[in-house]
């Protein structure tokens, strides 16, 4: 923590961003959320996008202070404006739930898609969500199915168990319970409890 906070004096940013996880976990010495939220608001100033992303889910929380909408989804905006793609899914949800600021589901349907081509398998699987329920857009069930495959293909077992769903219901494409046990049964075995409660 020394160490840290004398880079963090001398002005790097990536220093007051380590140090600040440090006071978040309690690592080095006691939990302190008020001085993690400084440290990250010091580090973000200096152009790191992931914890700007850090700082803005702790002002959406109130974590270490009072809770700010919309300082969290300007946050959100800038860390996905550097190409940040976890930034790109929450400023997404900002839109979509209307925290911060205006409801745009339109607005969410493209963010999440930015995040989801940039890798972020929970961005796939939530932009899926909006397909299969036709929300920001016309409803497209084919796709939806298309996207929550990506997400399961890429480790996100809520995708695989939203997978699975279509192949029992036959929605999106050709029915398939065998398979859609499989995916049941995978989501299951790393932990995603839903999954676990789906009947034979």
């Amino acid at each position: 923590r020394k160490l840290l906070g004398q880079a963090c004096e001398a002005g790097s940013a990536e220093g007051c961003g380590m140090l600040g996880v440090m006071f978040a976990a309690g690592e080095g010495g006691a939990q302190d959320l008020s001085r993690a939220r400084d440290f990250f608001g010091r580090a973000c100033d200096g152009g790191h996008a992931t914890v700007c992303t850090a700082l803005a889910v702790m002002l959406v929380k109130g974590k270490g202070g009072a809770q700010d909408l919309p300082r969290a989804r300007g946050l959100f905006e800038r860390a996905c404006d550097d190409g940040y793609a976890r930034g790109c899914a929450h400023l997404a949800l900002t839109f979509h739930k209307g925290e911060g600021g205006v409801q745009d589901k339109a607005r969410a349907r493209t963010l999440y898609r930015l995040a989801c081509e940039s890798g972020y398998a929970p961005g796939c699987a939530v932009l899926g969500l909006m397909f299969d329920k036709g929300e920001g857009g016309a409803q497209d069930k084919a796709r939806a199915r298309k996207l929550y495959s990506q997400a399961c293909e890429s480790g996100y077992r809520r995708g695989c168990t939203m997978l699975g769903l279509m192949f029992d219901k036959g929605e999106g494409g050709a029915q398939d319970k065998a398979r859609a046990r499989e995916l049941f049964d995978r989501a299951c075995k790393d932990g995603h409890e839903l999954a676990c409660s789906m009947p034979e």
